[in-house]
């Protein structure tokens, strides 16, 4: 599964109301970052100290922008489409889990929530989030591969919720336990 596929399988889905909408708009956006991070050579193997990060982009990327040039290459644009696929990636999969259990406050009791697989794909994705958030000096631990694994649960849940009859007030829970990505 890669970048292609998620894009063709997302694009097949139809949101029917505005909420639906927000969580799809993340899910699309966290795939084009992915995109991006790829297509500019992202490697996970390759990940720079700070300063050397700061002493790569400092120049190309602020020389740019002081310009009025945007910057369309380099590590430090890759990260940063990279970082900005895992925060979306996150993102949507919190509102997913609002969304079907219309439970607001449990999302930190997703495990309790969330179908084992879907869980045990989006952990390690809203780890390296709060991690990037409140833990700079661990430095990024998530691989590309597990970002489109991530992406490819995200997708799998995103179906399966829009094929669930309308929303309504009432949580779908109850279905959603018995669901898991194919």
């Amino acid at each position: 599964m890669g970048i292609q596929d998620l894009a063709q399988r997302l694009k097949k889905l139809l949101p029917r109301n505005d909420e639906e909408r927000r969580i799809f708009t993340f899910a699309l956006g966290a795939i084009y970052a992915a995109s991006w991070a790829e297509a500019l050579g992202y490697s996970d193997t390759t990940e720079p100290n700070a300063a050397e990060l700061v002493d790569q982009a400092r120049r190309p990327v602020l020389d740019g922008l002081a310009k009025g040039i945007r910057p369309h290459e380099g590590r430090w644009v890759a990260g940063f489409y990279f970082n900005d696929a895992l925060f979306r990636t996150d993102v949507a999969f919190e509102r997913l889990i609002r969304y079907v259990t219309r439970d607001y406050a449990r999302v930190a009791a997703a495990r309790d929530v969330l179908p084992l697989n879907l869980y045990d794909a989006w952990n390690p994705i809203h780890e390296e989030a709060i991690g990037l958030k409140h833990y700079p000096h661990r430095g990024r631990r998530t691989p590309h591969g597990e970002l489109l694994m991530s992406l490819d649960a995200l997708v799998c849940g995103l179906q399966w919720c829009f094929d669930q009859p309308q929303r309504t007030d009432k949580p779908i829970v109850r279905r959603w336990q018995h669901f898991g990505p194919s």
